[in-house]
């Protein structure tokens, strides 16, 4: 009994010992973690953190959770989780001892050999300038190399010289140099920066000896002559021909002291008012390496000048010209002359002393026409000065002052600074700050702008507008020069019309090196486009409206032209304008400027008194730059047409009894052609059946799906239309029921049926191929086939079929 015992605790014993091996430990059920590997190699850099994911290495056969730690020396090695960290302070072999434990007493162990390497050590880098240094002979170098080279690693660098010249030394990781005993030319130092590791890397400085350039001489100036002028006469003076730079340096020109201003080499100064004593002026002359000069001279303006005005007067832009106005010209509160204005709206005003001031106001009136007043126009010495102003009709009732507005104001540059009237301006642009009131009726609107007088878009753009009586408005400047006149416009709601003009200098440097752009007609990128185009519009816009398309008044004319050319383009490798000088001739000999536009604008609407139909007209346009006008381009010329009248026969207005395949006839009546080629009328027609049956409405087309209608053409050679109603029953052109979108389905109309037809386009035209000019007389445009705003039909004929 006891041996059978014995027999079964020593099987007990030696399962035992089978199931828990000689290096992990447990309970008899319990089974340790297991590791992947029994041993691991690792490779660091000194202070560089070593990272090892342990999570892969290690796993329970029994899916416990194992927690592996340290055992014995760790030299600041952890175990976060499963991952193994360490940051090793200096070089060797590190031996970690890693347990695994699951928990429940099931224990396992791994070694992990860590070799840290030490940080590699870089060489300092050099960063002297590619190109060297220059150096006048005769000068000491001392040259700081501190901040000349550095070390990646962080490691003190030493300096030395390795070859150059034999007396150069170095000091503090200064390089000194005399150069007092040395040849002018090219010297070349190799340096060493060496490490306090060892590591060490050469650059090479490139030291240029240059000839001690001559002393800068300051300008020499002659002595300019006394300017006497008469008031209202600009005087200018050509300062190049008063100094001179002995050195063959280019010069500079400013006012130092006295009025006036000066534009790159010229001295401008336009008295206002007489002057008997003389005023000094000091310009200051640079050649802008530190030498300068002044110049000094006096000016005055003793005497009376004389200048004439021309005003022109129509009802709005582009309108016609308003007869029989009177107009006033005062200075200050005095009356200078009153005249009336002719047929063609202008009034004259000759020889008008310029004394006490250049600058007038105008007032323009008439019976039953709301008032006009200008503030500021400034008249030129032996010169007319033409000004084109619109005088409206009231639209509320009469007005009891010349001039029902208030109007405070500021002007200022770009930088905030407050300029004056006759001030100099020299930044890009301007703006105006103030209040408007009406003393009488409630304001309507403003405009602000530069170098012109404001209005529509239409014409006048660019230009700030508001419709309240605040202004807050900023203006471009840079496409002027010179003396230029900012202009404020004024409405209320019965159209009386104040208008303010402040003269301000606009100052520019001229451009150099420049190459200018020579303007390019517009139809050589779009060839079968037009230069220049002439409207005369039968029903006329007044073009100020708040709306963004006009509005049409009941009668009158317009009358403008458009201007186009192309603009600048990158690849005409020319330099950019900063704007365009429009210029209009009646002779093709004297070319007058009428605008100046931004650069990013290619056309301009001439909506001026002076055109006339029948009256040929030229246009020229030219590139502007800082101090420079490229020679302009003729764009071409045109004759704008008149208006022409059409005479309609049949079937008349109020007729009854009209065959049920009526008869169209109708005349144009106008000139046969102009200078420029042979009339061409355009046409379209249209019949309403609107009276018994729903809503139909027929043209004649080639298409009863696609929702067009056919233009027609003839010549003034053949000026009558006419045609039967059956004419267009079959063939390519044929009356199409556009309500229906189908063909007229009868050749004749329907029996004792009342019936509208008119022409919602009746225009004349000339086109004339050799400048591609084109011009038009637009009667009716119901669909603005041509005119942009349209032109409504004057006329519906209403007739009554008959039985046959």
């Amino acid at each position: 009994m006891k041996k059978a015992v014995f027999l079964t605790i020593g099987l007990v014993l030696l399962l035992i010992l089978t199931l828990s091996g000689c290096e992990q430990v447990g309970n008899l059920f319990n089974k340790p973690p297991v590791w992947k590997a029994y041993s691991y190699t690792k490779t660091a850099t000194v202070n560089q953190e070593l990272t090892f994911d342990l999570t892969n290495e290690v796993s329970d056969p029994d899916g416990d959770p194992v927690t592996i730690s340290i055992v014995g020396e760790a030299n600041g090695a952890t175990v976060a989780g499963k991952t193994f960290k360490f940051t090793p302070t200096n070089s060797g072999t590190f031996i970690f001892t890693l347990k695994a434990s699951d928990g429940k007493g099931g224990e396992s162990y791994a070694t992990l050999i860590v070799t840290v390497n030490p940080v590699p050590n870089s060489a300092p880098v050099w960063n002297l300038p590619a190109d060297g240094i220059q150096i006048q002979k005769g000068q000491s170098l001392n040259y700081l190399l501190e901040d000349k080279v550095m070390d990646p690693d962080g490691d003190e660098v030493t300096i030395t010289i390795e070859s150059g010249p034999a007396d150069a030394s170095l000091t503090n990781k200064t390089l000194t140099w005399s150069t007092a005993s040395v040849s002018e030319g090219l010297y070349i130092f190799l340096l060493k920066a060496t490490d306090s590791k060892g590591a060490f890397s050469f650059g090479q400085l490139r030291v240029a000896v240059v000839p001690v350039p001559p002393t800068n001489r300051n300008p020499n100036v002659l002595p300019i002559p006394e300017q006497i002028a008469n008031v209202g006469k600009l005087v200018t003076v050509n300062l190049a021909d008063y100094a001179y730079d002995p050195d063959g340096d280019a010069l500079t020109f400013t006012v130092k002291s006295g009025p006036g201003y000066v534009i790159g080499k010229k001295y401008y100064w336009f008295p206002t008012t007489k002057i008997t004593d003389a005023t000094n002026v000091t310009i200051e002359v640079s050649d802008g390496k530190g030498g300068s000069a002044n110049l000094t001279f006096k000016v005055k303006a003793p005497y009376d000048g004389a200048g004439s005005l021309i005003v022109y007067v129509t009802d709005y832009k582009s309108g016609a010209a308003v007869q029989g106005a009177t107009v006033e010209l005062k200075a200050g509160a005095n009356t200078v002359a009153t005249t009336t204005t002719d047929p063609t709206g202008k009034a004259s005003f000759n020889n008008v002393l310029l004394s006490s001031t250049t600058d007038f106001d105008i007032v323009v009136k008439k019976d039953g026409h709301a008032k006009t007043y200008i503030e500021g126009l400034r008249l030129r010495h032996g010169e007319t000065v033409k000004f084109e102003t619109q005088l409206r009709v009231a639209r509320l009732g009469p007005t009891t002052s010349d001039k029902p507005f208030e109007l405070e104001f500021e002007i200022y540059d770009a930088n905030g600074n407050k300029l004056l009237p006759n001030s100099n301006l020299t930044t890009d642009t301007v703006s105006v700050v103030g209040q408007a009131t009406s003393t009488e009726y409630t304001l309507n609107l403003w405009y602000v702008k530069v170098g012109g007088v404001p209005g529509t878009g239409v014409f006048t753009n660019p230009r700030t507008i508001g419709y309240s009586g605040s202004i807050v408005a900023t203006q471009s400047a840079k496409e002027f020069e010179g003396m230029t006149p900012v202009l404020i416009d004024v409405y209320d709601q019965n159209d009386n019309r104040y208008q303010k003009i402040v003269y301000i200098n606009v100052i520019r440097q001229p451009v150099s090196s420049i190459v200018p752009y020579i303007v390019q007609k517009y139809t050589t990128i779009a060839p079968t486009s037009y230069n220049i185009l002439a409207y005369t519009r039968n029903q006329a816009i007044e073009f100020y409206k708040k709306e963004t398309n006009p509005t049409a008044a009941n009668k009158g004319q317009n009358l403008y032209i458009e201007v186009r050319w192309r603009p600048w383009y990158s690849t005409s490798g020319t330099t950019m304008p900063k704007a365009y000088r429009i210029y209009r001739s009646f002779d093709n000999v004297t070319y007058e400027p009428i605008a100046t536009v931004p650069s990013s604008v290619y056309y301009y609407r001439d909506y001026s008194a002076e055109l006339e139909p029948l009256k040929k007209v030229y246009y020229a346009v030219a590139s502007v730059y800082d101090g420079f006008e490229a020679p302009y381009t003729v764009i071409g010329d045109v004759v704008p047409l008149p208006m022409f009248d059409v005479v309609y026969e049949s079937p008349v207005n109020g007729l009854t009894g009209v065959p049920r395949d009526p008869t169209f006839k109708w005349t144009f009546v106008g000139i046969p052609n102009t200078s420029e080629g042979k009339v061409t009328y355009l046409y379209d027609i249209w019949l309403y059946d609107l009276v018994v049956n729903d809503y139909c409405y027929y043209s004649i087309g080639t298409n009863p799906t696609s929702g067009s209608y056919s233009i027609f053409d003839t010549t003034s050679d053949n000026p009558t239309v006419e045609f039967k109603f059956s004419n267009f029953t079959s063939g390519t052109y044929r009356w199409i029921d556009f309500a229906s979108r189908s063909w007229y389905p009868y050749d004749k109309l329907q029996a004792n049926k009342v019936y509208e037809w008119g022409n919602e386009l009746l225009v004349a035209r000339v086109i004339d191929a050799t400048d591609r000019s084109i011009a038009y007389a637009i009667k009716v445009d119901d669909s603005n086939f041509v005119d942009p705003w349209g032109v409504k039909t004057e006329i519906y004929h209403r007739f009554v079929t008959g039985e046959n």
